[in-house]
């Protein structure tokens, strides 16, 4: 049969187990609320039954040995079904000799029967019914999880059978009567159950998590282990040897199935420590520390008060349901472990387990000192035989001191089982404090990427920072890149806890590729809210996973990081507007140079033009002070420019025209006035604007002495010119009219018959119009020159009308 349908086959079976099981626990409960008893719990043993648990008001005691009942011999025949009539079928009103071995001597004692009332026998079975719906608990959760597969079928089945070893004990607390009344049926499914499933888990220690040495050496040695366990359970059922059957089925079962209990759990256990110091796997070692965690709290107690007891005393230090109680914490322990959950809290766990152990058994053995120290002192003083005192002073003492012994206890096993937790913390703030003071991504890159991988002897770490396209990409020597929409950054978007990889059950694709780098832990590093990187851890060289108090020392790294991943950011926002700033200034610096070498050039055109301008050039502040003059001013005036400079223009110029023309022109911005001032001998013209910003005047003076002599001259000549013209042309044009008159009345009548002679006269004549017009036309130009004269004098007033 092949596996895939081995497995389902199986499955099946396991439920058909599991369902006995429940059904057969309901038929012993009925079958016990159904016929009286003597409320004995025990079990049966080479000489009969040996109680460990009675009543108060039972005339049994602890550790007596039922013989025979009502002349019976357990011991006889306890093997055939036939015994359960006489014990069953007594009358219920009676009580019943037992005949018991109590403290080396044989004696007979009265015992009653009495019905169950269903609650006192549920809180008998309690134990087992709770390690029993443990089991089944467990083969439910395992068939139903994504992590079921062969092995998990096979812990499963282990689990089945040692729930129904588990419900089958319970027989044994029902009273002596009723349990060698199923002994018959009871112990050889004791036995079986009892063989079979320790074969059974340490097959499953041998394949789980991975195979084992032995296994993959002889892969059917496991196999044989079930053969030679069976074997001997069937021996011990059959009873070979030489005594009764009962007899030799307990030196079987005390004497070599106990025993070899003992060694394949060492076998098993040994072969589970190799592979947990052998394995690299991530994961591994914590399943592994998951299980050692199970073995060691669930059947060492069964084990050490219990098992071996038997095996060197013949008597237990508890009684089996006790002792069976705390295998509920290997079908824990297997399921976390099967199905990877719970993986990283298993070391808090270890931890607090052998931390409250440990404290556990220091106080009492404190108590114990402090009872015994004070005992016989307290007896010696106080003259009595009470030791309530040195109890209370012990409990007394222990409350004061329990807090404190905790705390440095859990500083010890930290410091001996848990250092690299304490090296995380001296990292965390080692590296913190770097962190804190560096500014420059290519600083932070070999710390977090060579430094932390090596010192937490992980196989790699890796820095991603989320550019402006919002794709998430290594800064480091890492090739990661994850798009906007990767599952991913999906997951972390809204999210501040770290993202454990080995926790994931998605079965999407995208996570393939990613989780086969063997990365193992997601830090977000969020920056104002949102998510700005992501620093991925690799798995641990060890295989191990990270621990919860790792991780919470990790999530606080993370915050260091983004931090300085910020700080960085900053930095280099900072440096790169410095370094634009800095190209700016630089550009506008070298602007600056040119405009001011321009404008030095053209300052210095502009006092060229002003020292050798014709004209002189006054510059009067707004306070009315001179505050440049040109040479041409210093000529004109006749004063050197030390003599004029901030001084009021009428007190440095003696210019009482010109200082007037600039205090106008200050009280009309934008207006131009002009004047003249007569300076000594000198007519100087002034033209002058106040600047709009009212900061000052400037004044244009021109030395126009030369130009009015010459307008003087001028007007002068013309007016002369004017006049001499005038007079002779008024006697030209008066003759001209005369000739003209006297030749056209006179000369033009006598010569009215000579054709030659009149064409003459009307010829003189259209020459003496001519004349006449062209006087005219010159007398009107020296009347208008004579005009314009007397306009340039002022001696015409203009009327318009």
């Amino acid at each position: 049969m092949t596996k895939q349908r081995l497995l389902p086959f199986v499955s099946w079976v396991m439920v058909a187990i599991v369902l006995l099981t429940i059904i057969y626990s309901v038929v012993l409960f009925v079958f016990a609320l159904s016929y009286p008893s003597d409320r004995a719990g025990g079990r049966v043993g080479s000489m009969g039954f040996s109680v460990d648990v009675v009543l108060d008001d039972s005339v049994l005691r602890k550790g007596d040995v039922i013989v025979s009942i009502n002349g019976r011999a357990i011991a006889d025949g306890i093997g055939t079904p036939g015994l359960w009539r006489d014990f069953l079928f007594a009358d219920r009103s009676s009580e019943a000799t037992y005949a018991i071995r109590r403290e080396g001597r044989f004696i007979e004692l009265q015992v009653p029967w009495q019905d169950w009332h269903p609650l006192g026998l549920l809180l008998r079975i309690t134990p087992f019914l709770i390690v029993a719906s443990s089991f089944i608990a467990t083969v439910l959760l395992l068939a139903t999880s994504r992590a079921y597969d062969s092995v998990a079928m096979l812990i499963a089945l282990a689990f089945c059978v040692q729930a129904i070893n588990t419900i089958n004990n319970m027989a044994v607390f029902f009273g002596a009567n009723l349990t060698s009344s199923l002994a018959w049926f009871q112990t050889p499914l004791d036995l079986l159950t009892f063989s079979l499933g320790l074969s059974l888990f340490l097959h499953v220690l041998l394949v789980f998590p991975e195979k084992k040495w032995l296994v993959s050496r002889f892969p059917y040695s496991v196999y044989l282990v079930h053969i030679v366990n069976v074997a001997i359970a069937v021996l011990a059922i059959i009873g070979v040897g030489s005594g009764t059957v009962l007899q030799n089925r307990t030196t079987i079962f005390g004497r070599v199935l106990f025993p070899l209990a003992a060694i394949e759990m060492i076998v098993g256990i040994a072969h589970l420590v190799h592979t947990y110091l052998t394995s690299r796997q991530p994961g591994v070692r914590n399943q592994i520390r998951w299980m050692m965690w199970g073995v060691l709290l669930g059947p060492l107690p069964w084990l050490l008060l219990f098992n071996i007891p038997i095996a060197l005393t013949g008597e237990p230090l508890v009684p089996l349901a006790i002792a069976s109680l705390p295998l509920i914490l290997v079908s824990i322990a297997f399921f976390f472990s099967v199905t990877r959950r719970g993986l990283i809290v298993v070391d808090k766990l270890i931890n607090r387990s052998v931390v409250y152990a440990g404290v556990t058994v220091l106080l009492i053995g404190m108590y114990l000192v402090i009872v015994s120290a004070l005992d016989p002192l307290l007896a010696t003083l106080i003259d009595t035989t009470d030791v309530r005192v040195g109890s209370f002073v012990a409990v007394l003492v222990i409350a004061v001191i329990a807090a404190p012994l905790r705390t440095q206890f859990q500083v010890w096993v930290d410091r001996a089982f848990y250092r690299r937790w304490y090296d995380l913390k001296s990292l965390l703030r080692e590296v913190g404090l770097r962190l804190s003071t560096t500014l420059q991504l290519d600083a932070l890159v070999p710390i977090l990427e060579e430094e932390i991988p090596q010192r937490l002897h992980i196989t790699q770490a890796a820095l991603l920072v989320r550019r402006d396209d919002q794709v998430m990409q290594a800064v480091g020597s890492s090739e990661l890149e994850f798009p906007p929409d990767h599952p991913l950054l999906m997951r972390l978007a809204d999210s501040d806890a770290p993202l454990v990889l080995s926790r994931l059950r998605d079965q999407d694709v995208s996570w393939v590729n990613f989780d086969e780098r063997q990365w193992e832990l997601v830090l977000p590093l969020r920056s104002g809210g949102k998510l700005s990187g992501l620093y991925l851890l690799g798995a641990r060289l060890s295989g191990d996973l990270y621990g919860k108090d790792e991780i919470e020392t990790l999530i606080l790294l993370g915050q260091q990081i983004a931090i300085a991943l910020e700080n960085a950011q900053l930095y280099h926002q900072v440096e790169t507007y410095s370094q634009g700033l800095e190209d700016l200034v630089n550009e506008r610096t070298h602007e600056l140079t040119m405009s001011n070498r321009a404008l030095s050039k053209e300052h210095d055109r502009l006092d060229v033009i002003i020292q050798n301008m014709a004209d002189g050039l006054l510059v009067v502040s707004q306070a009315e002070q001179i505050v440049l003059v040109n040479p041409a001013l210093e000529d004109m005036v006749g004063r050197p420019r030390e003599d004029i400079l901030n001084r009021p223009v009428g007190e440095a110029l003696r210019c009482p025209q010109l200082a007037a023309i600039v205090e106008r022109v200050t009280a009309e911005p934008g207006a131009i006035l002009s004047g003249d001032c007569v300076l000594d001998d000198r007519i100087l013209r002034a033209s002058s604007v106040a600047l709009r910003d009212g900061s000052g005047t400037i004044t244009v003076v021109r030395d126009v002495t030369h130009e009015v002599e010459v307008d003087r001259m001028k007007t002068e000549f013309i007016s002369s010119i004017s006049h001499e013209l005038r007079t002779p042309l008024t006697s030209v044009l008066g003759f001209t009219k005369l000739i003209r008159k006297s030749l056209g009345r006179d000369v033009a009548p006598v010569l009215s018959e000579d054709r030659k002679a009149q064409r003459a006269v009307h010829r003189a004549l259209d020459n003496l119009d001519i004349i006449s017009v062209e006087s005219e036309r010159l007398a009107q130009l020296i009347n208008d020159v004579l005009d314009i004269a007397k306009m340039e004098s002022g001696r015409i007033e203009w009327h318009d009308e």
